[in-house]
């Protein structure tokens, strides 16, 4: 019987989470909606109160445009050498260091066309420094690369080389060269111009449109010092790899007779017909591209074909000539603005953020956006009286202190975005602008906040004071079974007519709940036949509960769930809170109810294996116990100065429970000894250590 029970527990296990889920959920419910309102009311009320940026020049450099209108200047670079000064350059091939606190203050830093003994025009496309730029004891010190494009000399060996098939002619190429910067001087070495390499390309309007380093490189790392570059899809060479759009990567450093060397774990680097120097090709054309901070293999790129923009994210490796399943995470039929991924900590709501701007109604917008795609974009005003161009003529960059730098390309100015100021040295800028669409959002959303809470806490007070007695009046069931109909009758609490009626032989199974607990199973399997036994230690089991002390917080219920081949029907046949009980039968005549339906449903579901029962509802094992106050006397009491409270099981209830008289006293002291002997012999018996007959005899010498 005891690995009965221990089968039973383990299945009671299950179901008492389960009915403990049940009754938290709500509370869970409440405590998660008022955790979600405090957060959002701490983080989220700065979005809709219209969050504002505002611009501040930091240089404009457009009088450099009088010798020639229609100049295109290419991103600016922050000088690492001095926070003031700024590198520019323009694709006429001429490259300045500003000084940013006066635009005035400028010097020609060099002029390719002086320096490169060429004799056609240049059109320059893109400017880097070496991460190593201010380090003297690195490679890569003082040295500034550029990427041109110029008209073709032949004959020429060029640096990358080309497939065999291709039979086109070329009158422009590609060229990648390193200079030495001159601190003392600063100014660049005219005569320190190496080149890297050169690829020929069919147009001016081909070629390397970007070089750039991976900022988040450190110096001991393997992948410190690659140069990366980009080089546009050629309209008519689109099928080679090399022209349909790729970036690629070398190492610039002078190795001896060769100018560069190509990186041991570039991904097609044993692939015959792509280039080693390629990471990723068939991309069309490349506007930008950008890495993400401590993600190796990764990279994200602005691209499109002239009909789709989109923005990706790539593996290096990536080939999309034989792949078509391309990762887009942004897809738009027009021009994508420049798009900076941000990982600074200057603006936190920004951090891990797709920015882009954008115009609406005349104002200029700051869009953002998770990098993950999992949550809407968003915009916030940026505040500024200059006349900005278009979005796709502004360039996005971020600097290694997590500045944001806005470069409108045709106006040659230069922005830093910044929080707004509480008071500008301007009388005439206003010190605070604030968006009526954004206050009212801001009171909307106070309001709603409220609302919420209001509701939340009152329906789970209104909850809580029910302290869950109402939750069960709708299954206080009474049970009743009818043999001359063979039906069981269930009648909602004190209600005479029946709600509902079911076959026993439609029922297939049932299971015996105390305090949520499954204590006892009726079902086809042969484990689950009730027996003598069985009811034995049930009636032990309600026995030793119904001794327990009832507390004002406590709950006592008897539960029997009904199985059949539809459904499953609880009834709630006992339950108490504290002092009252809520169910009309009382605790002994629930008990009878229950063991009498186990024996009737067992005999239905296996009538060859059920045994007689052996003890009837006159002979029944459970009896309310019997208190006896024994009186305080030194010499017979276990404690001094307290009455003893002892339970004889085998008492009538009617005999009296308080003496009247002297003798009636003794007689009492006398029954106390007895009951204390009956008690001992009841746990040796328990505890296996008397058997059967041992205790009969036992217990007849005691009551003689």
């Amino acid at each position: 019987m005891k690995k009965y029970l221990h089968c039973i527990n383990a299945l009671a296990a299950k179901k008492f989470m389960d009915n403990l889920a049940e009754q938290n959920r709500w509370k869970r419910y409440f405590k998660a909606t008022f955790l979600t309102v405090f957060i959002s009311t701490l983080f989220f009320s700065k979005i809709v109160s219209a969050k504002q940026y505002q611009l501040q020049l930091l240089t404009n450099f457009n009088e450099l445009n009088k010798e020639q209108d229609d100049l295109v200047w290419l991103e600016p670079i922050l000088s690492p050498a001095k926070d003031e000064q700024i590198f520019v350059a323009n694709d006429q091939g001429y490259i300045y260091l500003l000084d940013k606190s006066n635009s005035n203050k400028q010097k020609l830093a060099l002029n390719i066309n002086t320096s490169t003994n060429k004799s056609a025009a240049i059109r320059l496309s893109s400017i880097t420094l070496h991460p190593s730029f201010i380090r003297p004891e690195e490679l890569g010190y003082a040295t500034l690369y550029t990427a041109h494009n110029a008209k073709l000399i032949q004959p020429k060996q060029h640096a990358v080389s080309l497939p065999d098939n291709i039979e086109t002619v070329f009158y422009y190429e590609t060229v990648i060269t390193a200079w030495q910067y001159d601190f003392d001087k600063q100014e660049i070495d005219i005569h320190s111009a190496r080149e890297i390499l050169s690829i020929p390309i069919k147009s001016l309007d081909e070629g390397i449109n970007r070089l750039s380093f991976d900022p988040y490189q450190k110096s001991w790392g393997r992948d410190y010092g690659q140069l990366y570059f980009s080089l546009n899809a050629s309209y008519e060479l689109k099928h080679y790899p090399l022209y349909s759009g790729s970036i690629l990567r070398i190492h610039p450093q002078d190795f001896g007779d060769s100018h560069y060397t190509i990186p041991s774990d570039n991904p097609f680097i044993k692939d015959t017909k792509i280039n080693d120097e390629i990471v990723v090709t068939g991309l069309d054309k490349i506007e930008q591209y950008f890495w993400v901070k401590n993600k190796q293999g990764e990279i994200f790129v602005q691209h499109h074909n002239n009909e789709q923009y989109w923005l990706s994210k790539l593996q290096l490796g990536d080939n999309y000539l034989a792949d078509s399943a391309q990762n887009h995470l942004k897809q738009q039929d027009d021009v994508m603005p420049t798009i900076l991924l941000y990982q600074g900590r200057q603006f936190l709501t920004l951090k891990n953020h797709f920015i882009f701007l954008s115009s609406y109604d005349g104002k200029w917008l700051l869009n953002y956006s998770s990098i993950n795609n999992n949550e809407p974009a968003l915009s916030a005003e940026i505040l500024t009286t200059n006349n900005l161009l278009t979005p796709a003529f502004v360039d996005l960059e971020q600097d290694e202190n997590s500045h944001i730098f806005i470069f409108d390309m045709k106006n040659a100015s230069l922005y830093i975005l910044q929080e707004p100021q509480e008071k500008l040295l301007d009388p005439a800028i206003p010190s605070q602008v604030e968006s009526d669409t954004g206050t009212r959002n801001y009171l909307l959303y106070i309001i709603l906040v409220a609302v919420l809470l209001f509701v939340v806490l009152i329906y789970g007070k209104s909850r809580n004071n029910k302290n869950g007695v109402n939750k069960l009046e709708k299954n206080l069931f009474r049970l009743k079974y009818e043999s001359s109909s063979n039906k069981i009758f269930l009648y909602l609490s004190e209600q005479r007519e029946p709600i509902k009626s079911i076959d026993l032989t439609a029922i297939t199974g049932c299971e015996v709940l105390l305090n949520h607990q499954v204590i006892a199973m009726v079902n086809g399997q042969a484990e689950h036949i009730f027996s003598n036994a069985i009811e034995q230690d049930l009636r032990e089991l309600f026995a030793e509960e119904h001794f327990e002390k009832m507390l004002d917080c406590k709950t006592r219920t008897i539960e029997l769930i009904l199985t059949t081949k539809k459904e499953k029907v609880t009834a709630c046949l006992y339950f108490r809170k504290g002092k009252r009980r809520t169910t009309g039968a009382k605790y002994p005549d629930v008990i009878d109810i229950i063991m009498d339906f186990c024996w009737q449903l067992s005999r239905q579901i296996n009538p060859n294996n059920t045994e007689e029962r052996s003890v009837t509802l006159s002979e029944k094992i459970y009896q309310t116990p019997r208190y006896i106050v024994t009186p305080t006397k030194p010499q017979f009491s276990r404690h001094n100065s307290q009455d003893k409270i002892s339970v004889d099981p085998n008492i009538s209830p009617l005999a009296q429970d308080k003496p009247t008289d002297k003798d009636d006293i003794t007689a009492e002291i006398i029954s106390t000894e007895v009951v204390d002997a009956l008690e001992k012999l009841a746990n040796l018996h328990q505890q296996g250590l008397l058997t059967d007959e041992e205790f009969t005899v036992a217990k007849s010498k005691l009551l003689q």
